[in-house]
């Protein structure tokens, strides 16, 4: 067949008196060849692309970058899939630690939002918690940092901030409960002139009496560690001495108060006192030459042996 370049005034010519349909199926049957269903591939560089035209349609409206692009590599979601990492700023290494994970997407989800840093996350692996640490969340959920566990049967540290074992704290209030502190004590108030010797114990502070027996009380087996009382008024002259007596017999926790001396009044010191021992508080105002002194709020302090 032949085909002769006619200028656009003249009549186009074909040799052989061949149609105008018959010229355009002979060049499709060129371009094709004589076989017909030659495949044309579309190649990038020397490289040719694989792909069908549903698997390039799915790039369809995809905005990541190509160095982007270039870390799905084999990656089989969908374009409204991928395009959840949008914004993504986690490099490939960052994204392998994904490699292998069995969350689904509602699980992975979870993290949404999450705004703490990979410091506190890692303690939902338990590498940055070391030993005796637990994870600690806020009231938005957040992981903040852990607390540290101790264990002290006597609390002897004393913190603020660390927790205490389960077992460390029965121990601590077994030890309590046996050799805990306890007090007698009254909130009442007695005057005590001078030239007197009374006695009274803490409940009868407002009732004092000249005959010792009369104001002495039994106790269990103990250890008295402290006398605490508050002088509101004080006008004696001289001194007065306050004594705690077991069976009649002065003991070393005993005071000597100075004229005109008001406020709070403690002694401290350790008496071993038997079972069923008599314990009696005196207060001796004999040389106080004149005046009065009002005592409240006393307390007699001990520890059970």
């Amino acid at each position: 067949m032949a085909i002769t370049k006619v200028a656009s005034t003249e009549t186009l010519s074909v040799a052989g008196g061949q149609g105008l349909t018959g010229v355009i199926n002979d060049i499709i049957t060129a371009i094709e060849g004589s076989g017909g269903g030659h495949t044309h591939e579309l190649s990038v560089g020397a490289t040719d692309v694989t792909a069908t035209a549903t698997e390039l349609n799915t790039l369809d409206g995809i905005t990541a970058s190509t160095a982007e692009l270039n870390i799905l590599d084999g990656v089989t979601a969908d374009k409204d899939e991928i395009n959840t990492l949008d914004g993504i700023t986690a490099s490939t290494a960052e994204l392998n630690i994904l490699d292998g994970v069995t969350a689904t997407a509602s699980e992975i989800n979870m993290l949404g939002g999450m705004s703490k840093s990979g410091n506190d996350l890692s303690l939902i692996t338990g590498t940055a918690g070391t030993t005796n640490y637990v994870s600690k969340w806020n009231a938005d959920g957040d992981l903040v940092d852990g607390f540290e566990v101790l264990d002290e049967d006597d609390m002897a540290s004393d913190s603020d901030t660390k927790l205490a074992t389960q077992q460390s704290i029965k121990k601590y209030v077994d030890d309590s409960i046996v050799s805990g502190k306890a007090m007698f004590s009254s909130r009442g108030s007695g005057s005590y002139g001078s030239g007197a010797t009374n006695y009274v114990f803490p409940c009868f502070i407002g009732d004092p009496n000249a005959t010792e027996t009369n104001r002495q009380q039994i106790v269990p087996a103990c250890t008295l560690k402290e006398l605490r009382f508050y002088i509101s008024t004080n006008t004696l002259n001289n001194n007065l001495v306050i004594t705690v007596r077991d069976d009649a017999a002065d003991t070393s926790l005993t005071k000597t108060v100075s004229s005109t001396t008001t406020g709070n009044q403690v002694i401290t010191t350790d008496v071993s006192v038997d079972a069923n021992s008599k314990i009696s508080i005196e207060i001796d105002t004999s040389a106080a030459g004149s005046g009065t002194a009002t005592i409240k709020s006393m307390a007699l302090v001990y520890v059970l042996s």
